[in-house]
């Protein structure tokens, strides 16, 4: 894809090497730009690079050699301090598992950083997790404890914390590991909705075997680089 327009968030020349859970993982000379509304695949076998992608989008790394850009600024350019500033508020991530708040409800998962991170007002906070509950299609379990949901359920949980400060990116690491079959499908056009509705560039890591679905792009990674990239 040109990276001659403004993207939400660009890798430009990216290179890093890192070791993740005890497996080496690189991304070599990654050169990708996301769209608002959009949602984007980072698919290839463990170990491809493709969730160390996700991390260096996600500004959880920091590349070795090469650029990150979002909002149009160099993140090389920022003080600390702002760059993690934009990990908080630009960036809403789903991890697999999506490590909620065990004994609390699904209302105070999502609410809870809304008034502690956010400085939401409790009644504006309440406002929202109630619309994005909907959103999720999780209405009738808005009083149940996390702890009893499937994880299925939970991840959907995630995904509605993860966009209750409406951020412009939003990292999904391997929901295929907890999903499968009409699940996963459901969790996808989940995800092709909050692109749109949101008007957020959304990027997902899954395992090799995925294809895209209507309105996906499709990106494969092999030995941490890009081999193929298909355009919905």
């Amino acid at each position: 894809m040109s990276l001659n327009r403004k993207h939400v968030i660009e890798l430009r020349n990216v290179s890093c090497t890192r070791n993740e859970t005890g497996i080496p993982s690189s991304a070599h000379e990654i050169s990708v730009g996301l769209d608002a509304g959009s949602v984007t695949l980072f698919a290839g076998e463990r170990g491809c690079g493709k969730n160390l992608i996700l991390r260096l989008l996600g500004l959880l790394e920091t590349p070795d050699r090469g650029e990150v850009i979002i909002g149009g600024s160099r993140i090389s350019a920022m003080p600390k301090e702002r760059v993690l500033d934009l990990r908080d508020t630009a960036c809403g991530y789903v991890f697999s598992p999506p490590f909620l708040l065990p004994g609390f409800t699904v209302m105070e998962n999502i609410a809870m950083p809304l008034f502690k991170i956010f400085d939401m007002p409790p009644i504006e906070a309440q406002e929202r997790t109630e619309l994005l509950i909907e959103f999720v299609q999780l209405t009738k379990f808005i009083t149940e404890k996390i702890d009893y949901l499937s994880l299925g359920l939970q991840l959907r949980v995630g995904l509605a914390r993860a966009l209750g400060s409406h951020p412009p990116l939003l990292i999904v690491e391997e929901p295929d590991l907890i999903l499968g079959g009409a699940e996963m499908e459901a969790f996808r056009r989940l995800l092709l909705r909050a692109a749109q509705d949101f008007a957020c560039a959304v990027a997902v890591s899954v395992g090799a075997e995925i294809a895209a679905m209507p309105g996906e792009r499709r990106i494969e990674c092999v030995n941490g680089r890009i081999v193929c990239d298909v355009l919905p």
